[in-house]
Formats: structure tokens, C-alpha cells, sequence
């Protein structure tokens, strides 16, 4: 028997996990049809969600409505530019010629619009950043179907990623070893331990902006990741609402861990 909750005893609530929580605590492991995999999943997660709507009063770290909202990139990025943190140039498009333009005129990575990663069949994918050649953009009649971001490609020495949570922000710049490839998605550097990670303080101008994005997307934490090219140029690449942070900030010794308990434990935005 599963432990029982008044939901009046809740007082605040960190959304840690919103996706795959089905298969993260073992609810579809005895489940072998896919259909039935599927209903359940979605049950469970329907059911989830009206927890989260029965709470909505309570303090959250983020509420699912305001996570939703931060994911859809072409918002977020738009707020971005409107706030006037630095960006590549960016055209989010399913028009092949455009495209194709925008990738001719200099060099271009592609990006999805929102799938990262996805779980079929019990396998997972990632959709990586990728440096789009020219087998790529004479295969652009494909997005027809499928609208895709295209930025510029930034060459970059190092990346950021930005801890904010409440009025606090901690940063981890991540530099990879000296011996590797430069990579296009660093992602797999954080993995394959190929990089040091180092304390940064991010200038005011930008942190002040920083603010500002959480501000307008209604968020209390986002994993914020930015470029630093070769002369030094910051760009913002994208905020995760529900971004990874603790390797990074505890490699570092951040007490980024103990001030989001502390929010939580006050309910408020410290």
C-alpha cells in the first residue's frame, strides 16, 4: 500500500520531473502491450497534471503551466530579443528556399523547435545541434513538413551554463580539454568527462537581463546555456525550464543545491 498525502499538508512544490514519470517509478514495468503502455502513461500523467492544478496555489518551482510556455522556443527566443540578450542570427522556417538561403549566406547549425531527445520502443534518441553541410541543405525539401530552427554557428572556446534559482545565479563555464575535437553539441563533452568546469561571473549587463528572462517567462528556476566565441562574445542559446545543473554546480562546490531547498522550505523566491 502506497503512502497516503493530505494535499492541505503540501505547502510547496518543485517540479522536478514532469516527463517520463511513469517509466522513472516503475509504473509501466509489468505492461508488455504498447497500447496499454501508452493509455496508462497517459492516464497517470493526466492524473499528475490535476495534482498540479489542485496545488495551484501553493508555492511552486516552476508550475507546469509557466514550463509549458518557457518550452516553446519561438517564444522563448522572441523574449530573448525583445529583453536584447545577445543571439546568432536565427530563422525559425518550413519554407526550403528560405532555408536554404539563410544556410548559403554562412555557416549554420540546425536545432529543433522543441524535441531534444525522444524514447521509442524503450530506446532513447538525441536530436543533437547540428553543423548543417551541404548534403544537409540539398535535403532541405524536408521541412515542408516539419518547420526547424537554423542559427548561425558560433565558434566557440567555452559555454556557460547559468543556474538561476529565485534571486540567486550560479555559473559553470565548461571548457573542453585541449586534446579534444572541437564539438558542435557540447552535451556529449559533460558526458564523456572531456571538458573542466570552472567558476564565472557573468557580466551585469547580462546578468541583469538574465533577470529579466525569468521574469517575463513567470519562472523561478531555469538552466540557462550560453556561447563565448573566440573573442570573448557572449550568445544566449536557450533556457531550460527544467534543466540538469547539480553536476555542475557541485563540481564547482555552488551552493546551488542548498539554496533551492531553502526556497522551497520558505516559499519564497530568495
Amino acid at each position: 500500500m502506497g503512502e497516503i498525502t493530505d494535499l492541505r499538508s503540501i505547502d510547496s512544490v518543485w517540479y522536478r520531473k514532469p516527463f517520463g514519470f511513469s517509466q522513472t517509478y516503475g509504473f509501466l514495468e509489468s505492461i508488455q502491450d504498447p497500447v496499454q503502455r501508452s493509455i496508462v502513461d497517459k492516464e497517470i500523467h493526466d492524473v499528475l497534471n490535476g495534482l498540479c492544478f489542485l496545488l495551484h496555489d501553493k508555492f511552486w518551482i516552476n508550475h507546469p503551466i509557466s514550463i509549458h510556455a518557457a518550452r516553446i522556443k519561438p517564444y522563448q527566443l522572441s523574449i530573448a530579443k525583445r529583453i536584447g540578450l545577445p543571439m546568432p542570427d536565427t530563422l525559425i522556417t518550413s519554407d526550403p528556399d528560405a532555408a536554404r538561403q539563410f544556410c548559403l549566406e554562412a555557416p549554420t547549425v540546425f536545432k529543433p523547435v522543441s524535441v531534444s531527445s525522444l524514447d521509442l520502443d524503450d530506446t532513447g534518441y538525441m536530436i543533437e545541434t547540428t553543423l548543417m553541410t551541404d548534403e544537409l541543405i540539398d535535403s532541405l525539401e524536408l521541412i515542408k513538413s516539419q518547420p526547424i530552427i537554423l542559427q548561425r554557428f558560433i565558434r566557440k572556446t567555452s559555454e556557460l551554463r547559468v543556474t538561476c534559482i529565485g534571486k540567486q545565479i550560479f555559473v559553470a563555464r565548461q571548457i573542453p580539454q585541449e586534446t579534444m575535437p572541437r564539438a558542435v553539441d557540447w552535451r556529449s563533452l559533460q558526458e564523456s568527462g572531456s571538458r573542466y568546469v570552472i567558476d564565472y561571473t557573468l557580466p551585469e549587463d547580462i546578468e541583469r537581463k538574465v533577470r529579466s528572462l525569468l521574469t517575463s517567462l513567470g519562472l523561478g528556476f531555469a538552466a540557462i546555456d550560453f556561447a563565448i566565441d573566440e573573442i570573448g562574445d557572449l550568445y544566449f542559446l536557450e533556457a531550460n525550464p527544467n534543466g540538469q545543473w547539480l553536476g555542475y554546480t557541485d563540481e564547482i562546490g555552488l551552493p546551488a543545491a542548498a539554496h533551492m531547498a531553502r526556497c522551497l522550505v520558505e516559499k519564497n523566491l530568495l
